[in-house]
């Protein structure tokens, strides 16, 4: 990332500190599970196995492969998750979603093969291991996150600073349904609505798929990933200090505050559930809940947070 750009994030995020352990989850009780360098998004899957499913890569150095981890429920383990055949391109996955269709399950990876080239791999979805299915080359935009609707139709944001998109790829071809956003990333489809967050732009907004037309659903400072929690209620991982951030990507001696919300998307109500000063764990990205625990990954550092 060039100067002028950091300088950039530091001024549009100023004012966006976060203080030491706010209400919400207390870091001490959970644990640090180790797994590969940049667990940024995870998967719940429990019709293949009992698990969550890790995308790790080195996010400070991508001449060094990425892989896919998985985090066993019942052993407490976590290991890599082996694909069938080894891969003869290079790999440095981000965002994920993971469909079930027709008895087969899919998991969809955005792939930043470099930092001006990306694509999406879909995979197979087995209990020992994953099999290359497809690759969705000449990807426009700048992929982060993914929401796929059939093993053929998706949905992604592109996350640009200032005119960033939201792609819809059908019938072979990627279209912007959404523009003019301010680095949009996380994203979720339920009842024909799409829900997003736009990081720079502080805010979860939703729009119907028939018309695209964006509405604020509430402020969200730094939003991340979103990820389902009940009915009405979205769990989204937020930066509290993109400046922070940005010193904690280019120094892991420095931490970087995070916030896990439980985002009301009816009522635009919201509710810390876990928050950190960065010395628990820094660029919170993704937080998972299963059986009344959270699950907690980031952008940089070798571990998730498991609930105890």
């Amino acid at each position: 990332m060039t100067r002028i750009v950091f300088l950039l994030l530091v001024l549009l995020f100023s004012g966006m500190e976060a203080t030491s352990q706010k209400a919400g989850g207390n870091p001490a009780r959970y644990k640090k599970v180790i797994v590969g360098p940049g667990p940024e998004d995870l998967v719940l899957d429990t019709v293949v196995g009992r698990r969550l499913i890790i995308s790790c890569d080195n996010r400070r150095n991508n001449h060094i492969q990425g892989n896919i981890w998985q985090y066993d429920f019942s052993t407490g383990k976590a290991m890599v998750l082996m694909f069938k055949q080894a891969l003869y391109f290079d790999f440095h996955p981000h965002g994920m979603h993971m469909i079930t269709q027709d008895g087969v399950s899919y998991l969809f990876v955005i792939n930043h093969i470099f930092s001006s080239h990306s694509e999406i791999d879909r995979f197979i979805v087995k209990k020992e291991h994953l099999v290359l299915d497809k690759r969705y080359q000449g990807i426009p935009g700048q992929p982060n996150d993914i929401f796929a609707l059939s093993k053929d139709e998706f949905y992604y944001t592109s996350s640009k600073m200032i005119g960033g998109k939201i792609y819809h790829f059908v019938n072979d071809k990627a279209a912007p349904v959404i523009k003019g956003l301010k680095m949009p990333n996380g994203i979720y489809i339920e009842n024909d609505t799409l829900y997003f967050t736009a990081t720079l732009g502080n805010a979860l907004f939703k729009a119907p798929l028939k018309t695209f037309k964006k509405k604020k659903v509430c402020k969200l400072k730094g939003g991340d990933n979103i990820m389902k929690y009940s009915k009405n209620e979205f769990l989204i991982a937020s930066h509290q200090s993109f400046s922070k951030f940005m010193k904690h990507a280019g120094n892991p001696q420095k931490p970087s505050p995070s916030m896990i919300y439980k985002v009301n998307i009816v009522t635009g109500e919201k509710k810390v559930v876990f928050s950190d000063d960065g010395n628990t764990i820094s660029a919170a990205s993704t937080a998972v809940s299963y059986q009344n625990k959270l699950y907690i990954g980031q952008v940089f550092e070798d571990f998730i947070l498991a609930g105890e």
